[in-house]
Protein backbone atom coordinates (compact mmCIF):
# COMPACT_ATOMS: atom_id res chain seq x y z
CA UNK A 1 0.00 0.00 0.00
CA UNK A 2 1.10 3.55 -0.69
CA UNK A 3 1.66 6.18 2.04
CA UNK A 4 -1.53 7.78 3.43
CA UNK A 5 -1.00 11.04 1.53
CA UNK A 6 -1.76 9.50 -1.85
CA UNK A 7 -4.27 10.89 -4.36
CA UNK A 8 -5.73 9.86 -7.71
CA UNK A 9 -5.41 12.92 -9.96
CA UNK A 10 -6.95 13.85 -13.32
CA UNK A 11 -4.69 16.65 -14.70
CA UNK A 12 -5.83 19.43 -17.07
CA UNK A 13 -6.01 19.16 -20.86
CA UNK A 14 -2.89 18.19 -22.76
CA UNK A 15 -2.45 21.71 -24.21
CA UNK A 16 -1.85 23.14 -20.73
CA UNK A 17 0.96 20.84 -19.63
CA UNK A 18 2.50 23.71 -17.62
CA UNK A 19 -0.51 23.41 -15.30
CA UNK A 20 0.22 19.72 -14.82
CA UNK A 21 3.83 20.58 -13.94
CA UNK A 22 2.56 23.08 -11.35
CA UNK A 23 0.32 20.39 -9.82
CA UNK A 24 3.25 17.96 -9.67
CA UNK A 25 5.51 20.54 -8.02
CA UNK A 26 2.85 21.28 -5.40
CA UNK A 27 2.54 17.57 -4.65
CA UNK A 28 6.31 17.19 -4.42
CA UNK A 29 6.65 20.11 -1.98
CA UNK A 30 4.26 18.43 0.43
CA UNK A 31 5.58 14.89 0.14
CA UNK A 32 2.52 13.50 -1.63
CA UNK A 33 2.39 10.48 -3.91
CA UNK A 34 0.06 10.33 -6.88
CA UNK A 35 -1.64 8.02 -9.31
CA UNK A 36 -2.48 9.89 -12.50
CA UNK A 37 -5.15 9.27 -15.14
CA UNK A 38 -4.31 11.39 -18.17
CA UNK A 39 -4.04 11.84 -21.93
CA UNK A 40 -0.42 12.95 -21.50
CA UNK A 41 2.23 10.35 -22.43
CA UNK A 42 3.76 8.33 -19.60
CA UNK A 43 7.18 9.82 -20.45
CA UNK A 44 5.93 13.20 -19.26
CA UNK A 45 5.96 11.91 -15.66
CA UNK A 46 9.31 10.11 -15.67
CA UNK A 47 11.04 12.98 -13.86
CA UNK A 48 8.58 12.68 -10.96
CA UNK A 49 9.24 9.45 -9.01
CA UNK A 50 6.39 10.17 -6.60
CA UNK A 51 3.95 9.52 -9.48
CA UNK A 52 3.49 5.81 -8.89
CA UNK A 53 1.00 5.08 -11.69
CA UNK A 54 0.21 6.67 -15.05
CA UNK A 55 -2.99 5.34 -16.61
CA UNK A 56 -3.90 6.44 -20.13
CA UNK A 57 -7.41 7.80 -20.45
CA UNK A 58 -9.48 6.66 -23.44
CA UNK A 59 -9.42 9.11 -26.33
CA UNK A 60 -13.23 9.06 -26.73
CA UNK A 61 -15.74 9.84 -23.99
CA UNK A 62 -18.42 7.13 -24.16
CA UNK A 63 -20.43 5.19 -21.56
CA UNK A 64 -18.14 2.21 -22.21
CA UNK A 65 -14.96 4.26 -21.75
CA UNK A 66 -16.29 5.71 -18.52
CA UNK A 67 -16.91 2.24 -17.13
CA UNK A 68 -13.36 1.39 -18.15
CA UNK A 69 -12.05 4.39 -16.20
CA UNK A 70 -14.14 3.47 -13.15
CA UNK A 71 -12.75 -0.08 -13.26
CA UNK A 72 -9.18 1.25 -13.48
CA UNK A 73 -9.85 3.59 -10.54
CA UNK A 74 -11.11 0.64 -8.49
CA UNK A 75 -7.99 -1.35 -9.34
CA UNK A 76 -5.74 1.54 -8.29
CA UNK A 77 -7.67 1.89 -5.04
CA UNK A 78 -7.01 -1.76 -4.22
CA UNK A 79 -3.33 -1.45 -5.09
CA UNK A 80 -2.56 2.04 -3.76
CA UNK A 81 -5.24 2.95 -1.25
CA UNK A 82 -5.55 6.57 -2.39
CA UNK A 83 -7.41 9.00 -0.17
CA UNK A 84 -9.53 10.68 -2.84
CA UNK A 85 -9.89 11.29 -6.56
CA UNK A 86 -9.28 14.91 -7.58
CA UNK A 87 -9.92 16.47 -10.98
CA UNK A 88 -8.48 19.57 -12.60
CA UNK A 89 -10.42 18.83 -15.80
CA UNK A 90 -14.07 19.66 -16.49
CA UNK A 91 -14.51 16.42 -18.43
CA UNK A 92 -13.87 14.34 -15.31
CA UNK A 93 -15.90 16.16 -12.66
CA UNK A 94 -18.67 13.57 -12.65
CA UNK A 95 -16.25 10.65 -12.90
CA UNK A 96 -14.33 11.84 -9.84
CA UNK A 97 -17.52 12.24 -7.85
CA UNK A 98 -18.61 8.74 -8.91
CA UNK A 99 -15.26 7.26 -7.84
CA UNK A 100 -15.33 9.01 -4.47
CA UNK A 101 -18.98 8.15 -3.82
CA UNK A 102 -18.65 4.49 -4.81
CA UNK A 103 -15.79 3.96 -2.41
CA UNK A 104 -16.75 6.28 0.44
CA UNK A 105 -13.80 8.63 -0.09
CA UNK A 106 -15.66 11.86 0.71
CA UNK A 107 -15.80 14.94 -1.47
CA UNK A 108 -18.80 16.44 -3.20
CA UNK A 109 -21.57 14.06 -4.25
CA UNK A 110 -22.52 12.81 -7.69
CA UNK A 111 -25.65 14.96 -7.42
CA UNK A 112 -23.52 18.06 -6.83
CA UNK A 113 -21.25 17.18 -9.76
CA UNK A 114 -24.25 16.82 -12.06
CA UNK A 115 -25.67 20.14 -10.91
CA UNK A 116 -22.39 21.82 -11.82
CA UNK A 117 -22.14 20.09 -15.21
CA UNK A 118 -25.73 20.47 -16.42
CA UNK A 119 -26.44 24.18 -16.85
CA UNK A 120 -30.20 23.63 -16.95
CA UNK A 121 -30.24 21.84 -13.60
CA UNK A 122 -27.71 24.37 -12.28
CA UNK A 123 -29.96 27.30 -13.22
CA UNK A 124 -32.90 25.64 -11.51
CA UNK A 125 -31.00 24.97 -8.28
CA UNK A 126 -29.57 28.49 -8.15
CA UNK A 127 -32.90 30.16 -8.91
CA UNK A 128 -34.62 28.08 -6.23
CA UNK A 129 -32.02 29.28 -3.71
CA UNK A 130 -32.52 32.92 -4.67
CA UNK A 131 -29.18 33.27 -6.44
CA UNK A 132 -29.51 35.74 -9.38
CA UNK A 133 -29.35 33.94 -12.75
CA UNK A 134 -30.55 34.79 -16.27
CA UNK A 135 -34.07 33.81 -17.25
CA UNK A 136 -33.89 30.41 -18.95
CA UNK A 137 -35.69 27.57 -20.74
CA UNK A 138 -34.39 24.06 -21.37
CA UNK A 139 -35.41 22.67 -24.78
CA UNK A 140 -35.10 19.36 -26.62
CA UNK A 141 -36.49 20.07 -30.11
CA UNK A 142 -36.32 22.85 -32.66
CA UNK A 143 -40.01 23.68 -32.05
CA UNK A 144 -39.33 24.09 -28.31
CA UNK A 145 -36.24 26.14 -29.15
CA UNK A 146 -38.16 28.58 -31.36
CA UNK A 147 -40.88 28.94 -28.72
CA UNK A 148 -38.28 29.57 -25.99
CA UNK A 149 -36.57 32.26 -28.08
CA UNK A 150 -39.93 33.98 -28.52
CA UNK A 151 -40.62 33.73 -24.78
CA UNK A 152 -37.21 35.07 -23.72
CA UNK A 153 -37.04 37.72 -26.45
CA UNK A 154 -34.08 39.22 -28.30
CA UNK A 155 -31.24 39.37 -27.62
CA UNK A 156 -30.91 35.93 -26.07
CA UNK A 157 -28.33 33.17 -25.72
CA UNK A 158 -28.35 29.60 -27.05
CA UNK A 159 -25.97 27.15 -25.37
CA UNK A 160 -25.50 23.40 -24.81
CA UNK A 161 -26.28 22.44 -21.23
CA UNK A 162 -23.08 20.39 -20.77
CA UNK A 163 -20.70 22.32 -22.99
CA UNK A 164 -17.49 24.00 -21.89
CA UNK A 165 -15.05 26.59 -23.27
CA UNK A 166 -18.04 28.43 -24.82
CA UNK A 167 -18.47 25.68 -27.45
CA UNK A 168 -21.85 25.99 -29.15
CA UNK A 169 -22.71 29.25 -27.36
CA UNK A 170 -24.12 32.04 -29.55
CA UNK A 171 -25.99 35.30 -29.05
CA UNK A 172 -29.17 35.69 -31.10
CA UNK A 173 -30.39 39.07 -32.28
CA UNK A 174 -33.69 39.91 -33.97
CA UNK A 175 -33.79 38.35 -37.44
CA UNK A 176 -31.37 35.57 -36.53
CA UNK A 177 -31.50 32.30 -38.47
CA UNK A 178 -33.00 30.16 -35.72
CA UNK A 179 -32.55 26.85 -37.54
CA UNK A 180 -28.85 27.57 -38.03
CA UNK A 181 -28.53 28.56 -34.36
CA UNK A 182 -30.33 25.39 -33.26
CA UNK A 183 -27.99 23.26 -35.36
CA UNK A 184 -24.89 25.10 -34.08
CA UNK A 185 -25.81 24.48 -30.44
CA UNK A 186 -27.60 21.15 -30.55
CA UNK A 187 -24.89 19.40 -32.56
CA UNK A 188 -22.30 19.86 -29.80
CA UNK A 189 -21.52 16.37 -28.49
CA UNK A 190 -22.85 15.89 -24.96
CA UNK A 191 -22.53 12.55 -23.22
CA UNK A 192 -25.35 11.36 -20.92
CA UNK A 193 -27.39 14.53 -21.00
CA UNK A 194 -30.27 13.65 -18.65
CA UNK A 195 -32.75 16.31 -19.68
CA UNK A 196 -33.06 19.05 -22.26
CA UNK A 197 -29.77 19.36 -24.19
CA UNK A 198 -30.07 23.05 -25.11
CA UNK A 199 -30.58 26.12 -22.97
CA UNK A 200 -32.17 29.35 -24.21
CA UNK A 201 -31.52 32.14 -21.76
CA UNK A 202 -31.80 35.87 -21.26
CA UNK A 203 -28.85 37.92 -22.50
CA UNK A 204 -27.14 39.68 -19.59
CA UNK A 205 -25.07 42.75 -20.42
CA UNK A 206 -22.09 43.84 -18.38
CA UNK A 207 -18.43 43.11 -17.62
CA UNK A 208 -17.69 39.42 -17.04
CA UNK A 209 -15.64 38.11 -14.13
CA UNK A 210 -14.71 34.78 -12.62
CA UNK A 211 -14.28 33.90 -8.96
CA UNK A 212 -11.57 31.46 -7.86
CA UNK A 213 -12.72 29.32 -4.95
CA UNK A 214 -11.62 26.39 -2.80
CA UNK A 215 -14.48 24.69 -0.94
CA UNK A 216 -13.85 23.00 2.40
CA UNK A 217 -16.65 21.42 4.38
CA UNK A 218 -19.19 23.43 2.39
CA UNK A 219 -17.47 26.76 3.06
CA UNK A 220 -16.35 28.82 0.05
CA UNK A 221 -12.83 30.22 0.48
CA UNK A 222 -12.51 32.95 -2.18
CA UNK A 223 -8.97 33.47 -3.46
CA UNK A 224 -9.99 36.44 -5.59
CA UNK A 225 -11.79 37.77 -8.65
CA UNK A 226 -10.49 37.58 -12.23
CA UNK A 227 -11.22 40.11 -14.97
CA UNK A 228 -12.26 38.11 -18.05
CA UNK A 229 -12.22 39.30 -21.67
CA UNK A 230 -14.22 37.45 -24.31
CA UNK A 231 -14.14 37.73 -28.07
CA UNK A 232 -16.52 39.84 -30.12
CA UNK A 233 -20.15 38.74 -29.90
CA UNK A 234 -22.12 36.75 -31.00
CA UNK A 235 -19.53 34.22 -29.73
CA UNK A 236 -17.96 34.13 -26.28
CA UNK A 237 -14.56 32.45 -26.48
CA UNK A 238 -12.25 33.65 -23.72
CA UNK A 239 -9.23 35.59 -24.94
CA UNK A 240 -7.73 37.04 -21.75
CA UNK A 241 -7.78 36.59 -17.95
CA UNK A 242 -6.27 39.19 -15.60
CA UNK A 243 -5.94 38.58 -11.84
CA UNK A 244 -6.79 40.23 -9.54
CA UNK A 245 -9.58 42.29 -11.06
CA UNK A 246 -9.74 45.95 -10.09
CA UNK A 247 -12.99 45.83 -8.08
CA UNK A 248 -14.06 47.96 -5.13
CA UNK A 249 -14.43 46.51 -1.61
CA UNK A 250 -18.23 46.65 -1.80
CA UNK A 251 -18.33 44.40 -4.88
CA UNK A 252 -15.77 42.06 -3.36
CA UNK A 253 -17.95 41.68 -0.26
CA UNK A 254 -21.02 40.98 -2.42
CA UNK A 255 -19.07 38.39 -4.41
CA UNK A 256 -17.97 36.60 -1.23
CA UNK A 257 -21.64 36.19 -0.28
CA UNK A 258 -22.57 35.21 -3.85
CA UNK A 259 -19.85 32.55 -3.90
CA UNK A 260 -21.07 31.02 -0.65
CA UNK A 261 -24.72 31.08 -1.75
CA UNK A 262 -23.77 29.43 -5.07
CA UNK A 263 -21.66 26.71 -3.48
CA UNK A 264 -24.45 25.96 -0.99
CA UNK A 265 -27.15 25.86 -3.69
CA UNK A 266 -25.08 23.44 -5.79
CA UNK A 267 -24.36 21.24 -2.75
CA UNK A 268 -20.58 21.54 -3.14
CA UNK A 269 -18.74 20.38 -0.03
CA UNK A 270 -15.09 19.98 -1.07
CA UNK A 271 -12.62 20.83 -3.83
CA UNK A 272 -12.14 23.65 -6.29
CA UNK A 273 -14.86 25.83 -7.78
CA UNK A 274 -14.82 28.39 -10.60
CA UNK A 275 -17.77 30.79 -10.62
CA UNK A 276 -18.48 33.12 -13.55
CA UNK A 277 -20.74 36.16 -13.29
CA UNK A 278 -21.63 39.31 -15.20
CA UNK A 279 -21.92 42.64 -13.43
CA UNK A 280 -25.25 43.73 -14.86
CA UNK A 281 -27.13 46.98 -14.11
CA UNK A 282 -29.09 45.02 -11.50
CA UNK A 283 -25.96 43.62 -9.87
CA UNK A 284 -23.94 40.38 -10.22
CA UNK A 285 -25.70 37.63 -12.18
CA UNK A 286 -24.26 34.10 -12.03
CA UNK A 287 -23.63 32.59 -15.46
CA UNK A 288 -22.30 29.23 -14.21
CA UNK A 289 -20.13 27.56 -11.59
CA UNK A 290 -17.81 24.63 -12.27
CA UNK A 291 -16.89 22.07 -9.60
CA UNK A 292 -13.14 22.44 -10.20
CA UNK A 293 -10.69 25.31 -10.23
CA UNK A 294 -10.33 27.41 -13.38
CA UNK A 295 -8.79 26.01 -16.54
CA UNK A 296 -6.76 27.81 -19.21
CA UNK A 297 -3.77 27.88 -16.80
CA UNK A 298 -5.68 30.48 -14.77
CA UNK A 299 -4.28 29.11 -11.46
CA UNK A 300 -0.78 29.87 -12.76
CA UNK A 301 -1.88 33.47 -13.35
CA UNK A 302 -3.25 33.61 -9.79
CA UNK A 303 0.04 32.21 -8.46
CA UNK A 304 2.18 34.72 -10.40
CA UNK A 305 0.12 37.65 -9.17
CA UNK A 306 -0.63 36.78 -5.56
CA UNK A 307 1.45 33.78 -4.55
CA UNK A 308 -1.77 31.80 -3.93
CA UNK A 309 -1.30 28.23 -5.16
CA UNK A 310 -4.78 26.94 -6.00
CA UNK A 311 -3.37 23.58 -7.15
CA UNK A 312 -1.71 23.15 -3.77
CA UNK A 313 -4.85 24.22 -1.91
CA UNK A 314 -7.04 21.69 -3.73
CA UNK A 315 -4.57 18.84 -3.12
CA UNK A 316 -4.22 19.66 0.59
CA UNK A 317 -7.97 20.09 1.02
CA UNK A 318 -8.55 16.62 -0.43
CA UNK A 319 -6.21 15.19 2.21
CA UNK A 320 -7.85 17.09 5.07
CA UNK A 321 -4.78 19.27 5.56
CA UNK A 322 -4.79 22.98 6.20
CA UNK A 323 -4.47 25.34 3.23
CA UNK A 324 -4.49 29.07 2.60
CA UNK A 325 -5.90 31.35 -0.10
CA UNK A 326 -4.49 34.51 1.49
CA UNK A 327 -2.38 36.59 -0.93
CA UNK A 328 1.38 36.72 -0.34
CA UNK A 329 2.21 39.50 -2.82
CA UNK A 330 0.43 42.23 -4.76
CA UNK A 331 1.23 41.97 -8.45
CA UNK A 332 -1.09 41.48 -11.45
CA UNK A 333 -0.92 38.45 -13.70
CA UNK A 334 -2.52 37.69 -17.04
CA UNK A 335 -2.89 35.14 -19.78
CA UNK A 336 -3.78 36.11 -23.34
CA UNK A 337 -4.81 33.79 -26.16
CA UNK A 338 -3.71 34.71 -29.67
CA UNK A 339 -6.42 34.03 -32.23
CA UNK A 340 -6.93 34.39 -35.95
CA UNK A 341 -10.02 35.37 -37.89
CA UNK A 342 -8.70 33.45 -40.92
CA UNK A 343 -9.36 29.75 -41.41
CA UNK A 344 -7.42 26.93 -42.95
CA UNK A 345 -4.74 24.35 -42.32
CA UNK A 346 -1.63 25.47 -40.46
CA UNK A 347 1.45 25.24 -42.67
CA UNK A 348 3.70 26.75 -40.02
CA UNK A 349 3.40 28.26 -36.52
CA UNK A 350 6.12 29.56 -34.22
CA UNK A 351 6.77 31.98 -31.37
CA UNK A 352 9.72 34.38 -31.74
CA UNK A 353 11.38 33.41 -28.46
CA UNK A 354 14.16 36.00 -28.79
CA UNK A 355 11.62 38.77 -29.13
CA UNK A 356 9.55 37.52 -26.20
CA UNK A 357 12.56 37.27 -23.90
CA UNK A 358 13.23 40.92 -24.64
CA UNK A 359 9.78 41.99 -23.42
CA UNK A 360 9.68 42.86 -19.76
CA UNK A 361 6.91 41.04 -17.94
CA UNK A 362 6.46 38.10 -20.33
CA UNK A 363 7.12 34.95 -18.30
CA UNK A 364 5.83 32.13 -20.51
CA UNK A 365 4.24 31.14 -23.78
CA UNK A 366 3.00 28.10 -25.64
CA UNK A 367 1.19 26.82 -28.72
CA UNK A 368 -2.35 25.47 -28.80
CA UNK A 369 -2.22 24.23 -32.40
CA UNK A 370 0.22 22.07 -34.32
CA UNK A 371 1.37 22.21 -37.92
CA UNK A 372 -1.23 20.48 -40.07
CA UNK A 373 -4.14 21.33 -37.77
CA UNK A 374 -7.31 23.03 -39.03
CA UNK A 375 -8.32 26.31 -37.41
CA UNK A 376 -11.53 28.27 -37.94
CA UNK A 377 -13.70 30.63 -35.97
CA UNK A 378 -17.13 29.32 -34.98
CA UNK A 379 -19.43 28.33 -36.52
CA UNK A 380 -17.15 26.86 -39.20
CA UNK A 381 -14.70 25.39 -36.71
CA UNK A 382 -14.41 24.71 -33.00
CA UNK A 383 -11.38 26.92 -32.31
CA UNK A 384 -9.25 29.72 -33.64
CA UNK A 385 -6.90 29.89 -30.68
CA UNK A 386 -3.30 29.52 -31.84
CA UNK A 387 -1.19 30.13 -28.75
CA UNK A 388 -1.00 31.81 -25.36
CA UNK A 389 1.18 34.22 -23.40
CA UNK A 390 1.65 34.59 -19.64
CA UNK A 391 2.68 37.92 -18.15
CA UNK A 392 3.04 39.74 -14.84
CA UNK A 393 3.22 43.48 -14.11
CA UNK A 394 2.45 46.03 -11.37
CA UNK A 395 -1.05 46.92 -12.64
CA UNK A 396 -3.96 45.69 -14.76
CA UNK A 397 -3.22 48.16 -17.57
CA UNK A 398 0.47 47.28 -17.59
CA UNK A 399 -0.06 43.54 -17.87
CA UNK A 400 -2.61 44.01 -20.67
CA UNK A 401 -0.13 46.19 -22.57
CA UNK A 402 2.64 43.65 -22.05
CA UNK A 403 0.49 40.80 -23.37
CA UNK A 404 -0.67 42.87 -26.35
CA UNK A 405 2.95 43.60 -27.28
CA UNK A 406 3.88 39.93 -26.97
CA UNK A 407 1.02 38.72 -29.16
CA UNK A 408 2.78 40.12 -32.23
CA UNK A 409 5.64 37.63 -31.69
CA UNK A 410 3.54 34.72 -33.00
CA UNK A 411 4.00 33.97 -36.70
CA UNK A 412 1.96 31.46 -38.68
CA UNK A 413 0.77 30.67 -42.17
CA UNK A 414 -2.45 29.01 -43.35
CA UNK A 415 -3.48 27.31 -46.53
Amino acid sequence: MSPPDHLLVFPPFRAFSASTVAILKAAERHGLTLSVMTTLPAEFFEAYPFVLDVVALPEEDTPESREQVLAEAERLLRERGYRRAVTFSEDHVELCAEINTRHGLGGSTVRSARLSRDKHQMRGALAAAGVPVPGFHGVSTYEEFAAAVEAVGFPCISKPVKGCASEGVVKLEAGADLRAAWAFTSEVEQLECEGAPVLVEEYVSGVEYSVEIVVDGGRAHVAGITDKTTEAEPFFGEIMHVFPAAVDPELRARVDVLAQDTVTALQMTDGGAHLEFRLSPRGPVVMECAARIGGDSLPIVVMMASGIDLYEAVLLQALGRGFSVAPKRAKVGGIRFVQTEAEGTLDAIEWDAVRLRGLRGIVGWGLLQEQGGFVARPPRGDTHRLGFLLGVAPSQDAVKQTLAAGAAALTFSLS
